[in-house]
């Protein structure tokens, strides 16, 4: 299975939204995950090609409401999937969290709130921690961008807070995917507008889904980042691509 995660910055934008969707399509996914999609503004523009290659299964979270599900423009994450999905409670209402089965395999798509939403950050996070303690046993994957990096591993995020819940996701039962194949702690996924370099996106995954092999890339990097290829700024994160299986083999 593949699954393509990629937070689109501000719904993608008149410009880039062709050119994100022929990136990801381009990536022949099973799966794909966004943050910053706007259902109310070019929703639309994505879901038809979605549809179009086989992606037909669609789900969203709920938009705006409450401290914890507001976002800025109406931002929200959503799944497309070519397999049935079954959306399912994640403990928090929120747009910015969505948990799934697909195919077997829990999924959950996060956007953590950075640290000026304090209370929001710390109840997302709790969230995590939640639902990876509940879907760890089995096979189980978390994709998002969650707006910190881990000490020791990553180059930290200045003025970074609540480091340790990070953590938390860790000892909850999900590891780095990044990490557990060996990836270089100078990746950079996120960069900021005042020439901020970090990685932020990420893929976590249960023991259960490590061991049927599970591999992890970034795509659309800008040039000049580690491992980068010349494909222009489709967004200010790059994408990411997780495969286990058959396709994991070609990653």
């Amino acid at each position: 299975m593949r699954v393509v995660f990629w937070n689109i910055q501000h719904g993608g934008g008149a410009v880039r939204t062709p050119e994100l969707i022929l990136a990801v399509l381009a990536l022949e996914p099973d799966v794909v995950a966004l943050a910053e999609f706007r259902a109310k503004g070019r929703g639309g523009t994505w879901r038809g090609p979605l549809a179009d290659a086989g992606l037909t299964h669609f789900a969203s979270a709920g938009q705006g409401g409450g401290t914890a599900g507001g976002t800025a423009g109406g931002n929200a994450v959503c799944v497309a999937s070519k397999q049935a999905l079954t959306v399912e409670a994640c403990g928090l209402e929120s747009a910015r969290l969505l948990a799934a089965t697909v195919g077997g395999v829990r999924l959950l798509v996060a956007h953590v709130p950075s640290e000026e939403a304090a209370r929001a950050r710390v109840e997302h996070f709790g969230a995590i921690c939640a639902w990876a303690r509940r879907a760890a046993m089995g096979e189980a994957l978390l994709v998002g961008d969650l707006n910190a990096s881990r000490r020791g591993m990553d180059v930290l995020r200045a003025g970074q807070r609540h480091e340790a819940l990070v953590g938390e996701v860790w000892t909850a039962g999900l590891r780095d995917v990044w990490h557990e194949q060996g990836g270089s702690r100078e990746q950079v996924s996120w960069w900021g507008p005042n020439g901020e370099r970090h990685r932020l996106d990420t893929a976590m995954a249960s023991a259960a889904l490590l061991r049927r092999g599970v591999r992890m890339r970034y795509v659309g990097l800008r040039d000049g980042a580690e491992g980068a290829s010349k494909v222009g700024k489709l967004s200010d994160h790059a994408g990411i691509v997780v495969e286990w299986g058959a396709d994991a083999s070609g990653a």
